[in-house]
């Protein structure tokens, strides 16, 4: 049986994939450990002391975790635009099912897509007027991270020009002695600090056949999220899709040198098939470069492959 990519997606996301799984390619592979610590000890030295965070997880058929990969995964990173698949289900979660709108050319989709900074500032603001507790709209949006889905860090502000957004802040979440970047030895104030591990969370729980077992309504909010972030810019590859060569479900997120105290940022995270497989990954590169960073994504790409492979037979 073939499934398009969007109905791959629709059908992870409600878990009625789970009773399909004989029919499709998600075959269970156990390594054994150690092969996992063969692949846990390239990978990291790999990457050594370079500022790179990465959260690595391999899923089993049934969606649960068989193990993971961290380097730095707990060391706060700047977030660029990764942040935006956590307000795609903000999106959702807080708009009534009848009135979404995330056809072509709808913010929610622009900002999922194509990473509209103006967008983003108005869907922020959107839905923060539908939440009547107090709060300005990135406390509001903060609030869902913090409470919701349980993350531990959020977006001090969202000042991108001509949007609603511009001006409001979260003090909580401010650049201060205990929120910085390490770089090269050095503690760099930054804004909008996340960690790879959030990230991680985040996509292994959407994974998951009832990820928010609390909120009965939830989970057509998750599948609509993994089918818009499971949707390819035209005439833009994120570093997962130029390094992976593989369709996936996530969002990426790049700082030019110019607008980050630390050098150029490369993020990207999200679910990736790696020969019929599931893996999560979570990658943060801060200041190492572009050349770089996508190198070290190539390596992990070859190792991965190789390790399914060794495993299939």
């Amino acid at each position: 049986m073939i499934f398009d990519r969007r109905t791959f997606l629709k059908l992870m996301g409600t878990g009625a994939l789970l009773n399909l799984i004989p029919q499709i390619v998600l075959a269970d592979t156990a390594a054994s450990p150690a092969q996992n610590i063969q692949l846990t000890e390239a990978i990291t030295t790999l990457i050594g002391d370079l500022e790179i965070g990465l959260d690595l997880r391999r899923m089993n058929p049934d969606s649960t975790e068989q193990f993971r990969i961290q380097t730095h995964a707990d060391e706060l990173y700047p977030v660029a635009s990764s942040f935006k698949c956590f307000l795609v289900l903000y999106y959702f979660w807080n708009t009534p099912q009848a009135e979404w709108q995330f056809g072509e050319d709808t913010p929610i989709r622009s900002v999922a897509v194509f990473s509209n900074n103006v967008q983003t500032g108005f869907v922020l603001d959107e839905v923060g007027r539908r939440i009547d507790y107090y709060g300005n709209a990135i406390q509001k949006f903060n609030d869902f991270l913090l409470f919701t889905l349980g993350l531990t860090n959020g977006m001090y502000s969202w000042n991108w020009p001509n949007t609603p957004t511009q001006g409001y802040a979260d003090d909580r979440y401010a650049p201060s002695s205990t929120r910085f970047v390490q770089h090269r030895g050095a503690a760099v104030p930054m804004d909008n600090l996340f960690t790879t591990t959030e990230f991680a969370d985040f996509y292994a729980r959407l994974l998951q056949p009832d990820p928010f077992p609390d909120y009965p309504d939830s989970q057509a909010a998750v599948a609509a999220t993994l089918e818009l972030l499971s949707i390819p810019a035209e005439s833009y590859e994120s570093p997962f899709e130029r390094t992976f060569g593989v369709p996936y479900t996530g969002k990426d997120g790049v700082l030019p040198a110019s607008d980050s105290a630390i050098g150029r940022v490369i993020n990207d995270a999200g679910i990736l098939p790696i020969n019929g497989t599931n893996y999560v990954c979570s990658f943060m590169c801060a200041g190492e470069g572009e050349f770089l960073g996508l190198n070290i994504l190539r390596e992990i790409a070859a190792l991965l492959e190789d390790f399914e492979a060794q495993n299939s037979e």
